[in-house]
């Protein structure tokens, strides 16, 4: 079962990494603004989605195995807008590494922002 369940997260990931290969393109479609464009409110939702979706996979891998947990939320959880400014902040603050991943760089947003205690 947690093979099963780990090659699922896998295949989810790669996939939403299709939309959003690198940091640089996760923080265009986050910072899309124009509110009368249908383009740039898609782009809001896909970046509030593909980092909720990388989040929600990531609690799933600590919750089976809790030994490799890198960093911890906080327990009452946290808005999708949090989410999505905790990670534009990071990639704003960190240009040098806009050409990492998109999930790499949610990854180490999160863990900068929430170690462990």
């Amino acid at each position: 079962m947690n093979k099963l369940l780990l090659a699922f997260l896998m295949t989810v990931s790669f996939n939403a990494n299709a939309i959003f290969n690198t940091g640089n393109d996760l923080l265009m479609a986050c910072d899309a603004t124009s509110e009368t464009d249908t383009n740039s409110a898609l782009n809001n939702v896909l970046c509030m989605g593909y980092i909720g979706g990388m989040i929600d996979a990531i609690q799933i891998i600590f919750g089976q195995y809790p030994e490799i947990r890198s960093f911890c939320l906080p327990t009452n959880g946290m808005s999708s807008n949090q989410q999505v400014m905790v990670v534009t902040k990071y990639l704003r603050e960190n240009p040098n590494q806009l050409h990492e991943t998109a999930r790499s760089s949610v990854f180490i947003a999160l863990a900068k922002d929430f170690p462990c205690e």
